[in-house]
């Protein structure tokens, strides 16, 4: 009798490591440098959904077919899993603002806006790098031949990355606590882990999973990859034709206008929702636009369009805000029961709650939440940051909780609201021709034009304390800034 495949081996762990460093690589080369379409943007998975293709359609047939041997179903599990938590780090979930944000308080700092005073002393300096001339290259690149000074940046990513193991250590507990909830008594489907599964699944005979074998897959393929495919020529190629699929029609006297362009990633994973989730995505999605128009006509706001609100005014953004809030507290409610059974095990190890299925016991989760939770202050407490940076250390622990409500979200619906905090969904897609736009002749790394942002410039990132991983997916973004630097750029 054979043994049982293995789901984590150490090919599947080689495969979905050059897999994270091709995401790593590729994602800030794609974006900074050729200036195309972002495949793994905030907590999109498109560029590791791409790969995964490749892996499943060519790569494990071939390897069937050439060795007689092929990465079995929890080996492919493995593969994309270590892809997809890849795919959060190199692009604006994390590096693309951390790097130039470290550099830019320093960087960006004039007479005028007095950053010297107003925000420099209240910067840790072992948070970031204190030689300025390395922070002038990051922007305005390095002279041909001269070394990238590595060094310079050692002490502040070391710190950075304890920040982000930290961060990912502190979700983990959290879903292991709720794991029990949420699959096995809420009973949410996942529809984002439906397409992964579907195209990993095997017959006994066949190299290609039934997936692609079905015409209707390439068919659903084949549309939205010649519209993608033709609009991405058209951006280099202005002889090739664009298919305008835009449909913009006014509402509420012209306050708003509503553009019914088809999205087609919208089309296929609405195929995996109920019809509830759908329903109440359309009717919300809805409210807000006419909740902006009728804001509009009666000349009502709380300030111009910010970058955490945008397509929105914050005003609706604050109520989604508060939305998810609600979700939280109303999901953490639902669970109460679990959560008792959780604390109870974490606490007094009653015997009759079984925690053997999940990834860590519920005592290691529930203290290691704790923990982590209180070593922000500590830390903060030590270095001696003033009162103001030591608040907002500690104010990180709530939005490891805050977290549950996208996930509890997208274990519904499949959708990620911003992770700024704003009501705008983010939706999970993938490419087909990655450009929007064609690079123009001699430009570099756009690593400046990311603190020309206003909320950067003031020192506030939206992503600054996102997860992330080891500083290894951090290194290309910092290396095209010092061998492709924006020169032109005024300081």
């Amino acid at each position: 009798m054979s043994a049982p495949p293995r789901r984590v081996s150490l090919r599947a762990i080689a495969i979905g490591a050059i897999g994270c460093l091709a995401i790593a690589v590729g994602e800030p080369f794609s974006v900074l440098v050729m200036r195309s379409s972002p495949m793994a943007a905030d907590y999109s998975t498109g560029a590791a959904l791409f790969l995964f293709f490749l892996v499943t359609l060519l790569i494990n047939p071939l390897a069937k077919l050439l060795t007689g041997t092929s990465l079995h179903t929890g080996e492919l599990a493995t593969v994309y899993i270590m892809m997809i938590v890849g795919a959060a780090i190199p692009s604006w979930g994390l590096t693309m603002n951390l790097i130039p944000l470290l550099g830019g308080f320093f960087y960006y700092a004039t007479p005028e806006n007095d950053w010297v005073n107003t925000i420099q002393p209240y910067i840790s300096r072992f948070l970031v790098p204190e030689d300025s001339a390395a922070i002038q290259k990051l922007f305005e690149g390095k002279a041909q031949g001269e070394r990238i000074p590595w060094g310079a940046w050692a002490t502040p990513l070391m710190a950075w990355s304890l920040f982000v193991v930290n961060m990912y250590f502190t979700t983990l507990c959290v879903l292991v606590v709720l794991r029990k909830q949420w699959v096995e008594r809420e009973r949410l489907n996942f529809p984002l882990a439906t397409l992964p599964i579907e195209m990993s699944a095997r017959d006994k005979d066949q190299a290609i999973a039934p997936f692609y074998r079905n015409y209707l897959t390439w068919i659903g393929f084949a549309i939205p990859a010649l519209i993608s495919s033709v609009n991405a020529l058209h951006r280099y190629f202005n002889f090739v034709p664009w298919i305008d699929l835009n449909l913009w029609v006014p509402f509420l006297r012209n306050s708003i206008w509503v553009n019914f362009r088809p999205h087609f990633e919208v089309v296929g994973l609405s195929y995996l929702l109920n019809l509830d989730i759908s329903m109440g995505i359309w009717v919300f999605a809805l409210l807000n636009m006419l909740a902006i128009g009728s804001f509009r006509l009666i000349g009502w706001n709380i300030g111009p369009e910010q970058p955490y609100s945008s397509p929105s005014p914050p005003s609706i953004a604050h109520i989604a805000l508060g939305a998810l809030f609600f979700l939280v507290l109303s999901s953490l409610w639902g669970g109460r029961q679990h959560l008792r059974q959780v604390w109870r095990k974490a606490l007094r190890g009653d015997d009759a709650i079984d925690d053997s299925g999940e990834l860590l016991p519920y005592r290691v989760a529930v203290f290691g939440f704790i923990a982590s939770f209180f070593a922000r202050p500590v830390r903060a407490l030590r270095h001696q940051h003033e009162p103001a940076d030591r608040l907002c250390l500690s104010a990180l622990g709530p939005r490891d909780l805050r977290r549950a409500g996208p996930h509890h979200l997208a274990g519904r619906a499949g959708l990620l609201p911003c992770a700024s905090g704003s009501g705008r969904v983010h939706r999970q897609h993938a490419r087909v021709v990655v450009s929007r736009s064609p690079r123009p002749n001699g430009a570099g790394a756009q690593l400046p034009l990311v603190c020309r942002h206003p909320h950067l410039r003031h020192g506030l990132s939206r992503y600054g304390s996102q997860a992330g991983g080891s500083d290894a997916p951090r290194i290309p973004a910092r290396v095209l800034g010092y061998c492709r630097g924006h020169r032109r750029h005024p300081r």
